[in-house]
């Protein structure tokens, strides 16, 4: 038997081996094969396993009427009515740093952070609300109280904007783990159970294990015997892999590989104006009614999920509906007026026809709505679509990976994405006193069980620690597979 290269990928909980994005369905057993048939085959099955979300689960997540009223009386009571509604008309405005600031302002800049998370972070209450929240401010609120009665240094690298970085941020996540071995069988184990899919740069399709090593392990080893193809049986150990992004390009391209049309781009932070957005989406539209396309998004930083409802509407010819909802903050009918109040001309400019279109939202709650509410299901496509992921592709970009598992006859080739899609719609504030800008989403985007989880990302159907490209090249210019 052929050496077989392995890959040991460390997720996060042993029980969930679907990992960053797959389902709480299990999918039917299908005998294996190591052929590009296959593979389709397990990712076919995988997106007939995701679940749909109801919109009740969005209801922990509302913030009552009352809960805003305490927020809003709270800091008026903090500020003064008449200091309040002066503040109230900069928010939005940017009025530039201070050098310096006073205990007392920096108290006050904090409180008001703390109304504007309360009043308009889509994620407030997913990450504990005023339980968590609360007593978090209260411990800034002493320690600047603490502080003389001097000056205090509100630069965005001084000390005010550190102590609010410093006390409001955790660090947690996992990275993946890399092992080269030969394996034959693993004692006592179905290993069915925990192998997922692996793609060499040669185009060889095997499995390869999944275990969990938490973040900060430096030399792991686990203690699972491994049966070699000699009869040598050994421990598994885990070593740690930290990979690179890709160097960014600034523009789209796209290139033609072995006669097979590679769509690249690493950001979506593109407007329907922008060159950037038209050459995107034109490349996208020539390339419909090719039978086989990659579309690489490895370390695409993200931008504009509307660009990405466009593309995959420009590459198909589908509307591809989300399995995630999109609760945002906000009167539905004002957001929508907003929009059509921005110029066509502006760099911004969102057609308020394509917002209906590949956004569509409905009244939920009070002051609430919601985007993408539609039922999920599985689009039938003929196209083959190949797209090209890793733990740099974060943010909207990851929303294609979620379209393309509601999509037939797509695969996910790479590692598990970065995991930052949990929060949506950027809004900029700018603190009273010392102009410190902030910024934090407005809506909360709720993910089927397992999937999309923050830090952790999305699956991909295969995986690979090669160039996911020449790999994919490879397997579709019939390499042979391993025997």
């Amino acid at each position: 038997m052929n050496k077989l290269k392995a890959l040991a990928v460390a997720i996060l909980l042993i029980f969930v081996l679907t990992a960053c994005g797959n389902s709480n369905n299990p999918a039917p057993r299908i005998p294996f094969e190591p052929t590009l048939e296959y593979a389709q085959a397990v990712a076919q099955a995988r997106r007939e396993g995701i679940t749909s979300l109801q919109h009740s689960a969005l209801n922990p997540y509302i913030r009552g009427y009352d809960q805003l009223v305490i927020a809003s009386n709270s800091l008026i009571q903090q500020m003064g009515q008449d200091n309040y509604l002066d503040v109230m008309l900069r928010i939005f405005t940017p009025t530039g740093m201070v050098d310096s600031i006073t205990p007392h302002q920096a108290v006050t800049d904090a409180a008001f952070l703390l109304y504007l998370m309360q009043m308009r972070y889509g994620a407030y209450i997913f990450y504990g609300g005023d339980a968590v929240f609360v007593p978090l401010f209260g411990e800034i609120f002493a320690y600047f109280q603490s502080l003389d009665a001097g000056v205090w240094d509100s630069r965005p690298e001084g000390q005010f904007a550190a102590t609010l970085h410093d006390r409001l941020s955790s660090i947690s996540g996992f990275r993946c783990q890399v092992l080269d071995m030969y394996i034959v069988d693993v004692e006592g184990y179905d290993i069915n159970d925990i192998f997922m899919l692996y793609l060499s740069e040669a185009g060889e399709i095997g499995y390869i294990p999944v275990y969990v090593v938490p973040e900060g392990s430096s030399e792991v080893v686990v203690g699972l015997p491994i049966i070699l193809d000699d009869g040598e049986m050994i421990n598994f150990p885990l070593l740690r892999h930290i990979s690179s992004p890709l160097p960014h390009r600034a523009y789209p391209s796209l290139e033609w590989r072995e006669g097979i049309p590679v769509l690249s781009v690493m950001a979506m932070g593109f407007y329907p104006n922008e060159t950037r957005a038209q050459i995107l989406r034109s490349y996208a539209y020539s390339l419909r009614d090719e039978p086989v396309v990659i579309l690489d998004i490895r370390s695409n930083i993200g931008g504009n999920s509307l660009l990405v409802a466009q593309l995959m509407y420009d590459l198909t010819g589908e509307v591809v509906p989300t399995s995630s909802l999109t609760l945002n903050i906000g009167d539905i009918d004002h957001s929508m007026f907003m929009h059509s109040l921005v110029p066509s001309y502006e760099p911004f400019y969102l057609p308020v026809s394509d917002i209906n279109k590949f956004r569509p939202a409905m009244a939920f709650g009070n002051n609430h709505y919601i985007t993408h509410y539609g039922p999920r299901r599985v689009v039938p496509n003929d196209m083959l679509l190949v797209v090209l992921v890793d733990r740099h592709t974060m943010s909207a970009s990851e929303t294609i990976v979620e379209l393309a598992l509601n999509l037939e006859n797509t695969l996910v080739v790479g590692q598990n994405t970065a995991g930052a899609t949990q929060k949506t719609g950027g809004q900029n504030y700018y603190l009273p006193y010392s102009g410190l800008p902030v910024s934090f989403g407005l809506g909360l985007v709720v993910h089927p069980v397992g999937m999309g989880v923050e830090g952790i990302g999305f699956a991909p159907d295969i995986w690979t620690y090669a160039d996911a490209l020449e790999a994919v090249l490879a397997l579709l210019g019939g390499q042979p597979a391993m025997p």
